[in-house]
């Protein structure tokens, strides 16, 4: 390599070095962000048998709930979280046909952030999964993030968990049927 070599390199080295100090990289983590969307998965409180699910046949929701105020937590997000749960029935209907015991899902929204210039959107949700007489099955968090802004609305995050908990009540549905081996935590996440 010569010397006039060299000084040709030192400036496309310097440019390649310090692009990602002002801000390049940062749009394209955004970019990435933006195509990947909400995020929800389910975060178990207690310890099921992995038979737990096998006995259902039908799911049901109830309306989510929250002691939150209108300010922090407004009603579209509620009325979005409904209404995904009411198209989960229908969704979960080859895992769930509705013979046999109903698991009723109760639902009860703990936190909601959208998303803010520097901060990601947040929701999340206790969920309490009961049989019909009453006793809980299964005790979980339901999360919900976006660090996106075209999905960081509460109303996003509302629709994301449901995702979530349908491909997690999916992979408990199936892991029953085909066996009995615990599942990886978190094995089921939305994207």
């Amino acid at each position: 390599m010569t010397r006039a070599d060299a000084r040709r390199l030192v400036p496309g080295l310097a440019l390649v070095l310090l692009l990602p100090l002002c801000g390049c990289m940062s749009a394209v983590k955004q970019a990435y962000y933006e195509v990947k969307g909400a995020e929800g998965d389910v975060r178990l409180l207690n310890d099921m048998a992995p038979e737990a699910l096998r006995t259902f046949g039908a799911v049901q929701f109830t309306p989510v709930t929250t002691a939150l105020p209108p300010r922090y937590c407004p009603p579209a997000v509620l009325e979005e979280y409904d209404r995904c749960a009411r198209l989960a029935v229908t969704a979960l209907k080859p895992h769930f046909p509705g013979a046999g015991p109903a698991l009723t899902i109760d639902s009860e929204l703990l936190y909601s952030q959208g998303k803010g210039l520097l901060s990601a959107g947040l929701l999340i949700t206790r969920l309490r999964m009961r049989d019909e007489q009453g006793n809980l099955v299964v005790d979980a968090l339901l999360r919900s993030e976006s660090k996106s802004f075209r999905e960081g609305r509460g109303e996003h995050l509302a629709a994301s968990s449901i995702e979530a908990l349908i491909r997690w009540l999916r992979v408990q549905k199936e892991r029953t049927a085909d066996d009995s081996s615990p599942p990886p935590p978190n094995a089921a996440t939305a994207g």
